[in-house]
C-alpha cells in the first residue's frame, strides 16, 4: 500500500515544483516588461504626463508649454532644473543633473535655471510645471519627451518633482524620455 501512495507523493511534489517554476518565470517576464518601460504615459504619479496631473487643480487641462522648451524638444529631450544657490538640496541636484547630462549631451538639452538670475525661464519651469501647483518649492526638476498618442501622432509628456530626487530616479526618467524620443523620431 505504501508503494502505491509514493507515486502520488511524488507526482504532487512534481506538480508544486513545476507550478512554482511556471510562475517565477511569469514573474520574471513581468518585470522585464516593466523594465523595459518603466514610466509610462497617463496621469499617476510614476507615469509622464502629456496634461496636468491628477494632483494638479488643473488635472487633465493642457500644458501651456513656454517656447524655450518647445524650441529645445525640436532636438530631442530636455531637462530642466529650477532651483536656488544655497539650499542643500538644490546643490545636490545640480549635481545630479551635471553627471546625468553629461552622459546625454548629444540627444538632450538642460537648462540649469538659477533663480533670480536665469529669469524669467526659472519663473515659468515654477509656474507652469509644479506638479500639485502648491506653494513653489526648489529644487523643482523637470523631464519633457514626445511621445506617441492614441493616433500616432507626437506630443508633448512630462514628468516633474519638487525637493531632492535620486540619482537613480532621475537617470531612469531620462532614459525613458529619450527612447520615447527616439520611439516619436524613427530614430
Amino acid at each position: 500500500m505504501d508503494d502505491k501512495k509514493t507515486p502520488l507523493k511524488e507526482i504532487l511534489f512534481t506538480v508544486v515544483v513545476v507550478s512554482i517554476v511556471i510562475m517565477s518565470l511569469v514573474v520574471v517576464g513581468s518585470i522585464q516588461k516593466a523594465a523595459d518601460k518603466p514610466h509610462g504615459v497617463g496621469t499617476g504619479e510614476n507615469e509622464f504626463w502629456t496634461n496636468y496631473p491628477t494632483v494638479h487643480p488643473l488635472s487633465g487641462s493642457a500644458v501651456p508649454h513656454p517656447s524655450w522648451a518647445l524650441a529645445a524638444l525640436e532636438t530631442g529631450a530636455v531637462m530642466v532644473l529650477s532651483h536656488s544657490e544655497l539650499c542643500i538640496p538644490c546643490k545636490n541636484m545640480v549635481a545630479y543633473c551635471d553627471n546625468i547630462y553629461d552622459d546625454h549631451a548629444g540627444s538632450m538639452s538642460y537648462f540649469d535655471l538659477l533663480h533670480g538670475t536665469d529669469e524669467p525661464r526659472a519663473s515659468d519651469a515654477l509656474s507652469i510645471y509644479d506638479p500639485d501647483d502648491a506653494p513653489n518649492y526648489v529644487p523643482l526638476t523637470i523631464v519633457l519627451t514626445k511621445v506617441k498618442d492614441a493616433n500616432g501622432s507626437a506630443v508633448i509628456a512630462w514628468h516633474g518633482w519638487e525637493g531632492e530626487v535620486a540619482e537613480s530616479t532621475l537617470d531612469s526618467w531620462v532614459h525613458q524620455a529619450l527612447k520615447y524620443y527616439q520611439e516619436c523620431s524613427g530614430v
